[in-house]
């Protein structure tokens, strides 16, 4: 399943029917980040502490898109996605990678080929989640269409 909705409304539709996955070590923050991602519809699959366990639940889960924290402990969420591209780039070609911030900082990670964003919804009302998260799949397209083309 791919995020590649043409409207908000297609994508809330979309993001109550796809899994999400949630890797923050932070004890505190991390259910009030998937509480936060269900109050706006998603539905979460699971919950990882540190990249390790990020990876063995993609494995597992296939998830249709991962929001890891940008200081996810023994592997940060670049190498995540990279050792998940490297074991089996096909069975995760439409899965989405999102690194959740603590700050606004929108837009592509550097230095990182494929689908790999960065988003902040730290203390964001579930409308604006929705909307941000919707925003991010959409830019994940276009960069996937830049680097197919």
């Amino acid at each position: 399943m791919t995020a590649n909705a043409r409207s908000l409304t297609d994508f809330e539709a979309w993001l109550g029917a796809a899994t999400l996955l949630v890797g923050d070590h932070d004890h505190f923050r991390r259910p009030a980040t998937c509480n936060a991602l269900r109050g706006a519809g998603a539905r979460l699959i699971g919950e990882a502490v540190d990249g390790l366990a990020a990876i063995e639940s993609i494995r597992r889960y296939a998830p249709d898109l991962v929001l890891l924290r940008r200081d996810l402990p023994i592997f940060d969420p670049i190498q995540v996605f990279q050792i998940v591209r490297s074991l089996n780039p096909d069975s995760h070609r439409n899965m989405q990678f999102v690194v959740l911030t603590e700050v606004e900082s929108p837009g592509e990670i550097s230095g990182v080929s494929g689908s790999l964003a960065q988003l902040c919804i730290d203390g964001i009302p579930a409308e604006e989640i929705r909307a941000r998260l919707f925003g991010v799949t959409r830019r994940i397209a276009s960069m996937r269409q830049r680097n197919i083309g």
